[in-house]
């Protein structure tokens, strides 16, 4: 337990803060998950506070006056040192009982920041152990600590909507054909129609193919047209280099190949200055090594960007969730790999965010004309968190063409199982699907693969 020096709160108003939640059950029920035992500075406090809880846990209701005394007396009887301040404990619950809780509303912003604070310092604590014992220090275990203790409290008084609220306003948006979610398109126009005009803000959607297959191809073709829509939009590499990615997004948005704009420089460069001025979106583009950084590493640089330069993506690609490494470790990679999708779909929630990602198909969708949610590598659970699911079909004879098939693997709330046919303009980066194609028995053999693995 740290020093009591290091807590600001007086010990008045942690005794007032103590007192309302044991005699008021609403405020027990609403801070409950705020506020521990160890968090207050005086033993005594500490004591009371577990007895408090302990009873509310077991009965569903507050101790009386008389029950905590008696509990208190028994806590006192079994160590001598206890026993040598048992009037102190009495005289404790006699003040807890006797203050006035006029300022009951103070008290509760005070519950909040009080156990906010306590959870930070509990969290700097155990950072500093994990530092100071651990030869090979485990950021994710800091990183994850830090985030727990800021998100104490948060939300607290959300209890969610009810369905009588705001009839008329809600109805009346469904006459407009108004989504309830704001969606980035892709500007794939077929896809956009499959997807009710696009990946929507706190929508995860997940693109899965072999390696090779166009992957990067596909999250940057999204995040281009996310771009010329106006939107921000912030892509995370783990594989490819930031120069690598710029020059993909260069010949993306100008819509030429890299001869083109090595022989027309100057054009080149008006025509960016322009797509700046008019389009609006702004591009972001941060490289981790693949396996150092952490969805927390991700949420630390969200906020940095949102603090420092004012920047907040409306589109996050992540190239791609599987190279991150998770937040703490598992003897099984499955799970690993499980919990870093989940933990991704919570940013598309926490940030308001349309999130974009990939997964590796595995070895056998080389050689499948139809590649489905039963060929994701290592960890199938990934199609239980996405939105949206797209794997990316193409034999090798359709590669060397540019053909595309897109299957609609999953999609919340619309048809899926469909089928796309298209192209993928690799000197462009820019994918186009014209055809919305019926699945046959056909498309769901195996054809021949004469391409290598990697």
């Amino acid at each position: 337990m740290a020093e009591s020096g290091i807590y600001k709160y007086t010990t008045q108003v942690q005794l007032k803060i103590l007192a309302l939640l044991w005699r008021d059950e609403q405020s027990y029920s609403t801070y409950r998950e705020t506020i521990k035992p160890k968090y207050f500075s005086k033993s005594i406090h500490i004591d009371l506070c577990r007895i408090i809880f302990d009873y509310y846990e077991k009965y569903g209701t507050s101790p009386t006056m008389d029950v905590l005394i008696e509990e208190v007396t028994q806590m006192c009887s079994k160590t001598k040192s206890k026993q040598k301040l048992e009037e102190d404990y009495i005289q404790a619950i006699s003040d807890m009982s006797e203050v006035e809780l006029y300022d009951i509303e103070y008290l509760k912003d005070k519950i909040l920041s009080f156990g906010k604070r306590q959870a930070l310092v509990d969290a700097i604590l155990e950072s500093a152990e994990i530092l100071e014992k651990e030869s090979d220090t485990q950021y994710s275990k800091i990183e994850k600590l830090t985030k727990d203790a800021l998100m104490v409290g948060e939300g607290i008084n959300d209890l969610g909507v009810d369905i009588y609220d705001n009839i008329e306003e809600r109805f009346i948006s469904y006459l407009n054909d108004e989504d309830v979610i704001e969606r980035v398109p892709t500007e794939m126009e077929i896809l956009d129609q499959c997807l009710g005009g696009g990946v929507g803000r706190t929508e995860q959607c997940v693109v899965v193919a072999p390696p090779g297959r166009g992957k990067t191809t596909f999250l940057i073709s999204a995040g281009a047209a996310a771009v010329e829509n106006g939107y921000n939009v912030l892509h995370i590499s783990l594989e490819n280099n930031e120069k690598q990615i710029l020059r993909n997004y260069d010949m993306r948005l100008l819509k030429k190949n890299m001869d083109y704009i090595k022989d027309n420089v100057d054009k080149s460069i008006a025509a960016m200055f322009n797509i700046k001025k008019f389009r609006k979106g702004k591009l972001k583009i941060k490289k981790y090594p693949a396996k150092t950084a952490t969805v927390n590493t991700i949420r630390a640089y969200l906020d940095q960007l949102k603090a420092v330069e004012g920047f907040i993506p409306d589109v996050l690609i992540v190239d791609y969730g599987m190279l991150l490494k998770p937040l703490q470790n598992y003897t099984d990679k499955r799970s690993g790999i499980e919990s870093v999708y989940e933990d991704l779909r919570a940013i598309a929630d926490d940030y308001d965010l349309a999130l974009w990602t990939a997964a590796q198909g595995n070895r056998t969708a080389l050689s499948k004309k139809i590649v489905t949610m039963a060929d994701l590598a290592e960890c199938f659970a990934i199609a239980n968190t996405a939105d949206i699911l797209l794997c990316m079909c193409q034999t090798q004879k359709e590669k060397s063409k540019g053909d595309m098939r897109l299957f609609l693997g999953k999609v919340r709330d619309s048809a899926d199982s469909l089928v796309l046919r298209g192209k993928i303009l690799y000197e462009t980066k820019k994918l186009e699907f014209n055809e919305l194609v019926e699945q046959t028995d056909e498309d769901d053999e195996d054809e021949e693969n004469n391409g290598d693995w990697e």
